[in-house]
């Protein structure tokens, strides 16, 4: 497996994914819909303040900086798959539980039925954890195994990292249902502090 083959699996994937929403969407749908002008700087106020949840990713990406400057090839190559092991599993729980739930948790929340919309999330919420925490567990028992299949020897020898990770997987689950209770509030400034407070912090650290 090359990486030109991998890319090229990727963007097959997603011009898939793009061809398939588009035929079942119609392009005509999209080139009747009428431009309405006036709603776009009631848009821009409400999203605007949501495009400060890159400085997390801008933080994560700068870490990867500071490690390869402090430490080898090797140990940041360990860790980086380390991290993305624990990403892959805490990401697996959102297409399977969150997505199909969410819907209904904005539909509830927008006819007035408040009290619903957050039942659904609470269920989501303890969903996805009985998900995800057995696939942790076997993770950590099982982890040098586990990587030992999907990649090199010499990715396994990070002693208990893996143990030291799993818990950014419960922390997101929990902070992204969070963000969802926030936005069906238009508290979209709130969730932009937050994310700079978290790089801000990411980046200290």
């Amino acid at each position: 497996l090359t990486l030109p083959v991998l890319l090229g699996f990727w963007f097959g994937g997603l011009l898939l994914a793009l061809a398939y929403g588009v035929s079942r969407m119609g392009l005509g749908l999209l080139w009747k819909t009428p431009l309405t002008p006036l709603l776009y700087p009631v848009a821009v106020r409400f999203g605007a303040p949501l495009v400060l949840t890159s400085s997390l990713m801008l933080a994560g990406w700068l870490g990867r900086f500071v490690l390869a400057g402090s430490y080898s090839m090797d140990v940041v190559g360990r860790f980086t798959y380390h991290y993305n092991v624990i990403l892959m599993l805490t990401a697996l729980s959102s297409p399977l539980i969150a997505n199909p739930i969410g819907p209904y948790v904005i539909e509830a929340y927008n006819t007035g039925r408040p009290r619903r919309s957050g039942d659904l999330l609470g269920k989501a919420l303890r969903l996805r954890v009985m998900v995800i925490a057995p696939l942790l567990v076997v993770t950590i028992v099982c982890g040098n195994e586990l990587i030992t299949v999907l990649a090199r020897q010499e990715y396994t020898a990070a002693g208990g990292l893996l143990a030291l990770l799993t818990p950014i997987a419960l922390l997101a689950i929990v902070s992204s249902t969070f963000e969802q209770v926030l936005f069906l509030e238009r508290r979209t400034a709130v969730i932009g502090r937050c994310y700079v407070a978290a790089g801000a912090m990411q980046l200290g650290l």
